[in-house]
Order: structure tokens, then C-alpha cells, then sequence
């Protein structure tokens, strides 16, 4: 009993030899409760060493005891990240900048530790395996994206993200830190501010998370297949659209939008039908207009098979990606010509 209410604490003893062994199970809801319950471990050594003068006590130190008087806090840091996350750290004018090259996946990022040196309130509840369950709020403040200059204050990340960020608590059992995850979304770059905050308290702290421009190779549309009867003599062909819908990146970026593409014809190869003469007497001539081109072909007379043309898209940014190489097939079918 030793003044203590036994729906809070249970009191066992064990006897060894002549060592006494008090254990004192605590039953807390949270941590100010667990704390208020350490705080009487003197006052119970007092009362047990006054009943039993020749017994020995020490008190163990609960870990809750970090919390106990301490307002709570918690700080932003850089941090290696891990094994397979490639971030970089500076500062600007509204706190810590977390940056990333812009990807093609959706992806989620894990930087373990960003926040460090956490205090959470006394009265923070614990979890069911004893832990403290405290909780952080990530809020947007605003973004600018696609290298824009100036920021847009809306409390969005106007859609940097593909799903909001979170920051989790790392507890064991008192949370001392707290890791970051987030999703960009694909091929977006940009810079969005944040605020976290713990929650329940008037802990908070700026983080920007900013995705770092990368040029993307182009994309290049073919219309595969066309289709013409063998020509009865030296014949012009056009190839009307035969090259459409050209973009600067897999998905419209603005970012990319003033790029220069150029259509490239880097193969052609010829599969005449046996006793047909060669398909054609020169180069396929491109005409580029805009986001297409169009194919001319220079086709000799009575030729058939088939003509395999593969192109690509190249972009003029950075590094001047190619799109992947496609193939567009040209059928010519044979036609029963009238005896000479």
C-alpha cells in the first residue's frame, strides 16, 4: 500500500536469500500521469526503508523522466536520409529546404530523423505498447512551380505533391524524433513550404521540399502502319501525319514547353518481294510542322514489299535526350501488271 491508491499502482514482493525486491507496476494513461506516478517513488523507498530498516532500495530511472518539467520542442535537422534516397539540405529565408531531382515515379521517400531532440507534452497519450502516441501536422503554406519566380501563398502545394506529407513520430518508448515521408508527383518539379507542427502544442517549424528540374527525353507518336498498292511508275508517296502529337516530356511540363524537337530518320531498311526491284530511289524526305511531320518517299515503279523507316525525337535541353526509337511500316502490294 505504502500511501499509494492500489487502483494505480500494484505492489508485489519477492524474497531471495535476504534481499527484498519491490516492483512497482504503473498503469498510466499518459505520460504526465506516468510521470505523476515516478515523481512518488521516493516517498515510497522512504516508507518501505522505515518499515524494513536493514533492506536496501535503489530507484531505476524511468525514461518518462526526459519529459517531466520540460516544455516540449523539437527541431529540424539535416540527415544522411537513407541507403537509397539521394536528397540534398540548405537553408532559405523560411527555414530548412529538403531537395530532390524530379523523377518518373510516384514513388514515396523516407528521410528518417529530420526532426530530432523532441519533447513531447506531458500529457501525451500512450500508445497501447506503452509508447508515447504523439502526432505531427503537416500543413501547406504555398508552392511555386516550374521554376516560376515568385511564390503563390494559396495553402496549397498547388499539386507538387502526390499525396500529402506526413511526419511520424519515432518512439521507443518516448519519441525523440520523427522521420518525413512524402510523394512527388511524377515529372513535376517545383517548391512547396510547409508547416509542421506538434500537435496540441505551439511547436513549429518552416520545411520546404523542393524537386529539382530534370530534363526528360521527348515523346515521339507514329502512326505505324501504312498501306499502298505497288505504283505503276516512278511515284511521289506522301505520308500525311505519319509523325504526330510530339512532346518536349512523357507528360506536358511547362517547364519543357519551349524546347526545340527535331524528327531524326536514323534507319531504313528495305524488304522487296522476290523479282521486285529495289523499293526506293532515294531518302525519305521529312517535312517537320509543329508538334508532327509528314514522310515523302520516292517509290520505283512496280516495286513491292515493304519499307521499315525508324525515327526518333530530340529534344534541345539539357543534355539533348532522345525520345525512344520507333518503327513505321510501309506495305506495297503487288498488283498483277497486263502482259507487255
Amino acid at each position: 500500500r505504502l500511501g499509494v491508491s492500489t487502483s494505480w499502482v500494484t505492489l508485489r514482493t519477492a524474497s531471495a536469500s535476504a534481499n527484498m525486491h519491490l516492483l512497482v507496476d504503473v498503469f498510466a494513461i499518459n505520460s504526465s500521469q506516468a510521470i505523476a506516478y515516478v515523481s512518488t517513488t521516493p516517498d515510497l523507498v522512504s516508507t518501505a526503508e522505515s518499515q524494513d530498516p536493514g533492506a536496501s532500495y535503489t530507484i531505476t530511472a524511468s525514461p518518462f523522466r526526459k519529459n517531466y518539467g520540460n516544455a516540449p520542442r523539437g527541431s529540424l535537422r539535416v540527415t544522411s536520409g537513407n541507403d537509397t534516397l539521394s536528397v540534398s539540405f540548405s537553408t532559405n529565408e523560411h527555414g530548412l529546404v529538403l531537395s530532390l531531382a524530379e523523377s518518373e515515379t510516384h514513388a514515396a521517400q523516407s528521410v528518417p530523423n529530420i526532426l530530432f531532440d523532441t519533447v513531447a507534452p506531458e500529457d501525451t497519450p500512450l500508445a497501447s505498447d506503452g509508447s508515447e502516441d504523439l502526432r505531427w501536422d503537416v500543413t501547406p503554406l504555398g508552392h511555386r512551380l516550374f521554376l516560376e519566380s515568385a511564390w503563390s501563398w494559396d495553402g496549397t502545394d498547388g499539386g507538387l505533391m502526390s499525396a500529402p506529407p506526413t511526419v511520424e513520430a519515432e518512439c521507443a518508448p518516448l519519441c525523440l524524433s520523427a522521420g518525413l515521408v512524402f510523394a512527388a508527383k511524377a515529372y513535376w518539379n517545383g517548391e512547396a513550404l510547409y508547416e509542421v507542427r506538434m500537435r496540441g502544442t505551439s511547436v513549429r517549424v518552416n520545411l520546404t521540399l523542393a524537386i529539382t528540374s530534370v530534363n526528360q527525353p521527348p515523346d515521339l507518336r507514329l502512326d505505324p502502319y501504312f498501306e499502298f498498292s505497288e505504283p505503276a511508275g516512278n511515284e511521289t508517296v506522301l505520308l500525311s501525319g505519319a509523325a504526330w502529337g510530339f512532346t518536349s516530356a512523357p507528360v506536358d511540363i511547362s517547364d519543357e514547353s519551349s524546347q526545340t524537337l527535331t524528327l531524326i530518320l536514323v534507319a531504313i531498311s528495305e524488304f522487296p518481294v522476290p523479282g521486285s526491284p529495289a523499293l526506293l530511289r532515294g531518302a525519305p524526305v521529312l517535312t517537320q510542322m509543329g508538334d508532327g511531320a509528314n514522310v515523302t518517299l520516292d517509290v520505283t515503279a512496280h516495286a513491292n514489299g515493304e519499307v521499315v523507316l525508324s525515327f526518333l525525337l530530340r529534344d534541345d535541353g539539357v543534355g539533348a535526350l532522345d525520345s525512344e526509337t520507333k518503327n513505321l511500316t510501309v506495305k506495297f502490294v503487288g498488283v498483277n501488271d497486263a502482259p507487255a
